[in-house]
């Protein structure tokens, strides 16, 4: 039997009736030669028996393992799939039917193009989107540092060589967040990327990790993010000449973030150790001046209470 050019990788956890959506709008698209590989990642409701409910379903092969998370659970589809391309599925998003039919067209035009994506919105229980995102051109071509300046890459969009994925290593199990944003520049290090300007995926805006960590795991997590492009001796290569733009990055955000949990201090030292790494950070720019405005309402509002 021949194998499929596409392997669809879905981790699932618990989402039983999201993850049965998720596999119907795969079904449901217009290119018809992949696989879907489901990866349970240790599931304690229905899914592991409404999956083996399929197992008559050639199309579908699910995997599963003890509860490691999302990253695990992708890098195990990752090593089971055996389509030359790699399409990533979360089991709480949708595709449009034609999301596969486009992606493999920009593949089929340009062989030196090894990572696709598209456009994408958020979609509620009652099927209203809002909230949608469309590549802009510095995404196209050589990508990589416009990929560390902006994520505009969710997981559902993304469809990649499975070559270069390897190359790449795998996603970092350990990160919190952003394991996927670290992935997709690893790969775009190594390769032509390219977009559909139209949304073709349907993301549900769950409640995440974010907002759960306390600063310092956050500020951790974000450094690991943009130092782990570093890691391996071919990435950090590959992606030398944009070093000092990732940690400008990842001290703006860390800034960002001190400044929405009302600390100034950090979030001004953060916004001046991004600045030393670009001196043209606006945003970088931006976060300094609220800080030192911050700074001194506060002083002014202490004053006033004494």
């Amino acid at each position: 039997m021949a194998l499929p050019r596409v392997s669809v990788v879905i981790p699932t956890w618990n989402r039983r009736r999201h993850l049965e959506e998720a596999i119907a709008s795969v079904l449901a698209q217009t290119y018809t030669d992949y696989e879907i590989v489901v990866v349970d990642d240790g599931s304690t409701d229905d899914t592991r028996s409404w999956l083996e409910g399929r197992a008559t379903d050639g199309r579908v092969v699910a995997l599963h393992q003890e509860n490691r998370g999302s990253s695990s659970a992708r890098n195990a589809g990752l090593r089971a799939a055996r389509g030359e391309l790699i399409a990533f599925l979360d089991s709480d998003d949708l595709w449009l039917p034609r999301k596969l039919e486009y992606q493999i067209q920009l593949f089929d035009r340009n062989p030196a193009v090894g990572f696709v994506f598209c456009g994408s919105a958020k979609v509620d229980d009652h099927g209203a989107t809002s909230g949608s995102r469309v590549p802009t051109p510095d995404f196209r071509g050589r990508a990589a540092l416009a990929m560390i300046r902006r994520n505009m890459m969710p997981t559902p969009t993304v469809v990649v060589r499975k070559r270069l994925a390897l190359e790449a290593g795998t996603m970092y199990e350990d990160l919190q967040f952003g394991e996927d944003w670290n992935y997709w520049i690893r790969i775009a290090a190594r390769c032509e990327t390219d977009f559909v300007p139209e949304v073709l995926v349907h993301f549900r805006d769950t409640p995440g990790s974010l907002s759960r960590l306390d600063f310092d795991s956050f500020r951790a997590n974000t450094l690991g993010l943009f130092r782990g492009l570093y890691r391996d001796p071919e990435s950090a290569a590959l992606l030398a000449p944009y070093r000092k733009e990732a940690l400008s990055q990842a001290h703006t955000r860390i800034a960002e973030e001190a400044l929405q949990r009302g600390r100034i201090d950090v979030a001004r030292e953060e916004s001046w150790r991004a600045i030393r790494f670009r001196p043209g950070n606006r945003a970088a720019w931006r976060f300094l001046s609220r800080a030192i405005l911050g700074k001194r309402l506060l002083g002014a509002l202490r004053r006033l209470r004494g």
